[in-house]
């Protein structure tokens, strides 16, 4: 959420004025430059922010003098609130915003990002990466405090990213603890760069520097040595140890009283330095050590103080393990092991209380919420109810960043929030209630919902705005699950109660109403409900909703034979999801769409670059679905170009990706019904039938496109296998429900397919009325490839039916229309008759063409070997690469398909 961005934690940490000069490190960090990733990775106190901020002053210092190319920095401080994948990108994209000459750097992908339904998360990292890649500033992202994630899903969102990482662009990560990355793997290939404990403890001559000019110290060499040798190089050791001593009457025998383990030091060092800072120091620390940082104005809400700010500014100048945040010196953080035994010695207070007005934690909890509240920080304000245990004032602000939370993508975040919660709490009050629904939908999770809907509604019968999120959310579920008419009851409920400023809310019902009606074939309800949920969703200024309806909108056109404006909605789709601040989860399909269209238009070359923008879209958003559907519609487009080879490839591929189990469905059925189809073009009926026997819906009447894509191919094979009684059969029924529904366009191949199948039947008269009628639909919108797949039968139908036109004076139109059909037609057939020479000599190599002969004779795979002279290996691969080209699985039938292709 944007108000939740803190802008302190993308500031680079200001150097320290004093501090010890590493040049060992920088070194090895500029040498490390030409790799991926550096880490450093180290315990609390050794140092590895200052080294960091000193490296990056370093190369700013190097540019100057020696004109190298300018490296540009990005900083991000990580912590617990960060644990949530789309919190966690949110921060990240902001971050490189920070970069001058990177303009709105990760727009497109943040609302991607922040959108309801937001697609897999590679899709979003590939659009980020892409857009680096053109960048021209080399950039360096430096990731503080990395060990506070702790969720698998940024771990492996940062994986992806640091394997396709522009060549310009350098990552850095500063842990306590290794993180979750392919470390070996960037080990292995010279990717990566580590400095780790060892590295980071100072030498004895970086001790003396410290303790001598950093912390002003007069000590002698052996009681350097000493220190060094206690706190073994450990920076907030030695740096503790030199605050104790500061104004200490005997600082020799402090040396020597130190002993133990790193913690045991610490321990007994954080007492010498708390106990030596006047009172009011030590109730300011203990009181502001809840902050994970903090500002003059937030420090004087929890110490009841006006002079934070002064004091602040004295604690930095005394090295007090404060850190500053920005060079104005306005927010602040502790040393994150400082802070650490701050609030443990806070929380093992016998009376829970500080100071003399007896302020408790819960109170202190109390009053940074009220700040972050005030200063509209909404998610650091439920932090803080939450810690101080508020639950019902923490319920409250959830309840009031629910929705924005859900519109901008955080489902995890706001799932977290109520998992703090009590159970009981949750059911109490109907809001949460539905903000757990939400979430579960969000998370896949729709099935758990049932309870908490009905004690929402149960919970506030009387408050329309509770009933109408009830029904809404119940209209989701329902079309989720294919209950059409439990959607379309809950969808008129939920707009009977919802408030007419609830546009999101809206929206999103008016358009599962569309798909409602559209699944049942009210089209005009249909297409009323998708305009109107796009003219509401554009005005509320949610960018999905709209695109979805647009998408649903032209779908819907398209069905009923209005190609022309199915493809202008598609375009306007593709157009708007270009833009920066749009979503771009829904073009894809928005491509593919397009493509089938115009392959229907017989426009070749254009469908050729949507499906193969589908398809790359597919591939970087993670959807299946769309990848298979882009690969089948573009084998039927390169079969149409005389393409066997891309087509070959293509079938090959989606075939691949159908074996594993990713895909919807919907999608699996409608592709196998186009291969089959493809299958019958080619000749191949013995793969068209196995098909239709493997179909698991022969019986099926649903209104589903897929159901229909299916039903309409049965047909087709029926028809290759010359059986039209049967084909009249299958299609007579769907032409009915095609006109019921207004879905013309669906119409258009039925009766072309009809008309086919008459012809066949001994039924002349008929055969030529129902293609009239076909070609009388189809010439507004342009159908071509609808006749022009069928073969020379509709060749020869069509030359029929334009002698029954010319005699019959039928309008001019539609005997042009008929003419430059049969054009298309013959056109098609010399290419089908021209690719057998294509196929020789782009598929088979000359000693594949003699494999190939020899196993027609009969030979064995040993003959063959002897024959040519050759390995029974290699005999073996020709014989593969065979099969494969042919699009076979044995001998007899890469026999009888090389006959079918004259290649014998």
């Amino acid at each position: 959420m944007t108000e939740s961005v803190l802008t302190t934690k993308l500031f680079i940490p200001p150097s320290r004025t004093e501090f010890v000069p590493r040049p060992r490190l920088i070194e090895r960090l500029d040498a490390g430059l030409h790799c991926k990733l550096t880490l450093i990775s180290a315990p609390a106190g050794f140092g590895k922010t200052t080294l960091v901020t000193e490296w990056l002053d370093n190369l700013r210092s190097d540019v100057k003098i020696e004109n190298q190319i300018e490296k540009r920095v990005a900083w991000l401080s990580l912590d617990e609130g960060d644990n949530d994948l789309v919190r966690f990108l949110t921060y990240f994209i902001a971050a490189l915003n920070q970069i001058e000459g990177i303009d709105a750097f990760g727009k497109g992908a943040l609302n991607i990002l922040q959108s309801p339904q937001p697609p897999p998360i590679e899709a979003v990292l590939t659009s980020m990466i892409n857009e680096l890649a053109v960048t021209n500033p080399r950039i360096i992202l430096v990731l503080d405090d990395y060990h506070l994630i702790e969720v698998q899903p940024i771990h492996d969102a940062l994986t992806f990213f640091i394997k396709h990482l522009p060549p310009e662009m350098h990552l850095v990560i500063a842990t306590r603890e290794d993180p979750h990355l392919p470390l070996a793997r960037l080990r292995a290939k010279n990717q990566l760069t580590e400095l780790r404990t060892a590295d980071l403890r100072f030498t004895s001559s970086e001790s003396a520097e410290f303790l001598t000019h950093v912390m002003n110290l007069d000590l002698s060499t052996e009681d350097i040595a000493t220190l060094e040798t206690r706190t073994e190089g450990w920076i907030a050791g030695l740096q503790l140890a030199a605050i104790s001593m500061q104004g200490h009457n005997n600082a020799i025998n402090l040396i020597g009283s130190f002993s133990g383990n790193n913690r045991l030091v610490l321990d007994y060092l954080i007492e010498e330095v708390l106990s030596q800072q006047s009172e009011n120091i030590q109730t300011f620390l203990l009181q502001t050590a809840i902050l994970d940082r903090f500002n003059d104005a937030l420090c004087d809400a929890l110490t009841g103080q006006d002079n934070s700010q002064a004091t602040l500014e004295m604690l930095e100048h005394t090295n007090l393990f404060i850190v500053p945040l920005d060079n104005e010196r306005r927010w602040y953080r502790y040393h994150h092991l400082f802070a650490d035994l701050l609030r443990q010695r806070l929380y093992q207070s016998t009376t829970s209380s500080i100071g003399d007005e007896g302020r408790s934690i819960t109170k202190l909890h109390s009053r940074a919420a009220d700040w972050y509240e005030a200063n509209n920080f909404t998610a650091e304000a439920i932090k803080h109810t939450l810690a101080g245990a508020d639950f019902e004032r923490a319920a409250g602000l959830i309840e009031h960043a629910a929705r924005q939370s859900l519109m901008f993508g955080e489902a995890q975040t706001l799932r977290k929030w109520l998992k703090a919660l009590p159970e009981t709490m949750i059911y109490s009050r109907p809001r949460l209630c539905l903000a757990q629904v939400w979430v579960l939908i969000f998370l896949g999770q729709g099935e758990l919902t049932e309870s908490y809907l009905q004690s929402a509604a149960q919970s506030a019968p009387e408050e329309a705005s509770i009933q109408g999120e009830v029904a809404a959310l119940g209209a989701l579920i329902a079309i989720l699950r294919g209950d059409v008419q439990a959607t379309i009851e809950l969808a008129h409920q939920a707009l009977e109660c919802l408030p007419a400023d609830d546009t999101f809310l809206r929206s999103l019902v008016v358009m599962n109403l569309g798909l409602a009606y559209d699944t049942v074939g009210d089209a005009p309800a249909a297409i009323q409900a998708y305009r109107e949920a796009q003219a509401i969703g554009q005005a509320a200024g949610v960018a999905l909703i709209p695109m979805m309806s647009l998408v649903q909108l032209a779908d819907l056109e398209a069905r009923q034979g209005q190609l022309g404006e199915a493809a202008s909605l598609y375009r306007q789709a593709i157009q708007e999801a270009e833009q920066p601040d749009k979503p771009l989860n829904l073009v894809s399909m928005a491509h593919a769409n397009l493509g089938r269209l115009l392959y229907e238009r017989n426009e070749l070359s254009e469908a050729t670059r949507h499906l193969k923008t589908c398809i790359e879209l597919g591939r970087q958003w993670g959807s299946v679905d769309m990848v298979i559907t882009g690969l089948v519609f573009l084998a039927q487009v390169q079969w149409a170009q005389g393409d066997r080879v891309g087509e070959q490839a293509s079938i090959r591929h989606a075939k691949q990706i159908l074996q594993e189990p990713m895909y919807s469905p919907a999608t699996v059925t409608s592709a196998k019904a186009y291969m089959a189809r493809l299958a019958l073009r080619q000749g191949e009926i013995e793969s068209a039938v196995h098909w239709m026997t493997q179909s698991q819906n022969l019986a099926s009447t649903g209104p589903g496109d897929s159901v229909r894509i299916e039903q309409i191919t049965q047909a087709m094979v029926l028809l290759a296998q010359d059986q039209p009684k049967q084909a009249v059969q299958q299609l007579t029924p769907l032409l009915q429900i095609a006109e019921a529904s207004g879905h013309m366009g669906t119409a258009v191949q039925i009766l072309a397919l009809l008309a086919m199948a008459q012809q066949m039947a001994g039924e002349p008269n008929t055969s030529l009325v129902l293609l009239q009628r076909a070609l009388e639909l189809a010439q507004p919108a342009g159908f071509v490839r609808t006749f022009v797949d069928a073969g020379e039968p509709m060749q020869r139908l069509l030359a029929d039916l334009q002698v029954k036109i010319e005699s019959h004076g039928a309008p001019a139109i539609l005997h042009r229309y008929c003419a430059n059909l049969r054009l298309e037609c013959s056109q098609n057939a010399a290419l089908s008759r021209n690719q057998t020479c294509r196929i020789r000599a782009e598929l088979l190599s000359n000693r594949e063409r003699e494999v190939l002969q020899l196993l027609a004779e009969g030979l064995s795979n040993q003959e063959i070997a002897q024959r040519l002279v050759i390995a029974l290996s290699t005999v073996k691969t020709h014989i593969n690469n065979l099969y494969r080209k042919l699009g076979v699985q044995n001998r007899m039938q890469a026999v009888n398909q090389a006959r079918k292709q004259n290649l014998l």
